[in-house]
């Protein structure tokens, strides 16, 4: 069963007039938990992705704006406490050269939005045991709320399963957010494993270069195939980027048989 974890987001105070006396309360339904946070997979196995997805709604009757700062994530706050006690904070991002969009959410009455967030960018899940996340806004510090991970042993049948899930998720019918948000967690699946998922992006002028990239960290023969598959691809900047990552592979390979092949591949 997904943990459900609620935090409010909005406190709204109104006068009430009963019987010629007015006092200001708490309107109970206007804190209603407008930001919710829920582990798409409680326990996971090394290896595999943490995914939290966010979900706002709007339960008042006026419009509303939340802030989740830069990027849909700047201003949420995540914290993970490790299976040997070690506390540790999310990890800045560089943001040298990088475009950053706003992550304000304008919300009518009765609005929703959803986003999908991998811990695995901000905080490391690299030993076996259960772990707890703390997330929240930094704008509501008082709000943070607890989420129990459990990680076990890698578990290549159920790894296997969550490449085909993201996979589905980038080129199905999802958000761009999340379309975006599952590529980002694919990338962190650091096993051989991912190279026939990554290939079947390469072709794809929004998730090309990320297939690229992901292929040339895994290395083996298995990816520099997928990548000479793919040279004659008619998006010339992934083109170039496969020809880049093949001069790469070639370079650090000590397999003679692999580099023969690279290199007759960029000789066409």
């Amino acid at each position: 069963m997904k943990q459900r974890v609620f935090a409010a987001v909005l406190a709204i105070l109104i006068n009430l007039t009963w019987s010629g006396s007015s006092s200001a309360v708490p309107l109970a339904e206007s804190l209603a938990h407008q930001v919710s946070y829920h582990l798409e997979h409680e326990s996971v196995g090394q290896g595999e992705p943490v995914l939290v997805d966010v979900d706002l709604e709007n339960l008042t009757s006026s419009p509303t704006e939340i802030g989740l700062g830069g990027d849909g994530n700047g201003n949420i706050d995540i914290k993970l406490v490790k299976p040997d006690g070690e506390r540790v904070a999310r990890r800045p991002i560089d943001g040298r050269n990088r475009l950053v969009f706003s992550g304000k959410v304008h919300l009518e009455p009765g609005g929703t939005y959803r986003e999908v967030i991998v811990l695995n960018e901000w905080v490391d899940f690299d030993q076996i045991g259960s772990y707890v996340v703390e997330m929240g806004l930094k704008s509501s510090p008082s709000l943070m709320v607890r989420l129990d991970v459990k990680v076990s042993a890698k578990d290549i049948s159920v790894l296997e399963l969550r490449c085909s899930e993201l996979l589905s998720r980038i080129t199905g019918e999802a958000s761009a957010q999340e379309s975006i948000a599952s590529a980002k967690a694919l990338s962190f699946i650091d096993d051989p494993i991912v190279v026939p998922y990554w290939e079947k992006l390469l072709d794809r002028s929004d998730f090309g270069d990320n297939a690229v990239s992901a292929l040339a960290r895994v290395g083996n023969n298995a990816a520099a195939k997928a990548l000479i598959s793919k040279m004659d691809i008619a998006d010339q900047q992934i083109r170039e980027s496969i020809r880049r990552a093949l001069r790469t592979l070639s370079d650090r390979t000590n397999d003679e048989s692999l580099k023969t092949s690279i290199d007759e591949a960029l000789k066409k």
